[in-house]
């Protein structure tokens, strides 16, 4: 599919995108990107760096690096950037979730 406006490729890709913006709303409880204009937060969304977890989630003791790096990637702006497909989207999210083991059960 090609979007009109970017004339890009859209794949896969953007689908680890979306779920990127899901983990970090479960995370932190807020969506990556606000705004009240409909405009500025699609140019948000297509232009604008990702918060990390740990600026918007501060002194969490879930927010480990490996999953600071999962969520980061996900968000990256050009899809080369972000995991090739799901698969290693998945062993990046097993890394992510051994991290925590650390955490005591409930935290």
């Amino acid at each position: 599919m090609r979007l009109q406006r970017s004339n890009r490729v859209v794949d896969g890709r953007a689908d680890l995108y979306s779920l990127g913006v899901v983990l970090f709303e479960m995370l932190t409880g807020r969506p990556p990107f606000r705004s009240p204009d409909v405009l500025t937060l699609m140019r948000m969304q297509t232009g604008a760096p990702a918060p990390t977890l740990s600026s918007v989630a501060p002194g969490r003791p879930w927010c480990t690096s490996a999953l600071e790096q999962l969520v980061g990637r996900a968000l990256m702006k050009r899809p080369d950037a972000r995991f090739a497909g799901a698969a290693e989207m998945i062993v990046a999210l097993e890394a992510a979730f051994v991290s925590l083991d650390h955490l005591p059960a409930g935290g």
